[in-house]
């Protein structure tokens, strides 16, 4: 699975520290906010929950795939009900996310 961590994983921290983490994605705001590391490449809510600051590096969209036949199972017409429900669409917003589109059916593709 790609992680947008890994396009920065190159990126030269040491540009603008001289202890960088140089940890798996998970632990980076614990390594920063516990002083074992001055940056680190983390998510915004990551940063958020460890009280630390943040800078954007780049921004990514994501979408749902799901075959046509599964939306008529309850759960995915449950999931879909709560991403575009007022009150998760305000958490995710609170985080800093940008959820104009969320929820939102951007394409029927058939199968091959």
């Amino acid at each position: 699975m790609f992680h947008s961590w890994r396009v920065f994983f190159f990126f030269d921290l040491t540009s603008v520290s001289r202890r960088p983490a140089t940890i798996e994605p998970f632990g980076v705001e614990d390594a920063v906010s516990i002083g074992a590391a001055d940056v680190g490449v983390a998510t915004r809510d990551a940063a958020i929950g460890f009280d630390l600051g943040f800078m954007p590096l780049a921004e990514e969209c994501y979408d749902l795939a799901i075959p046509v036949a599964g939306l008529e199972d309850t759960r995915i017409q449950r999931l879909l009900d709560v991403m575009t429900s007022a009150e998760f669409r305000r958490e995710l917003t609170s985080l800093g996310y940008d959820v104009r589109s969320c929820g939102e059916r951007v394409a029927e593709i058939s199968a091959a």
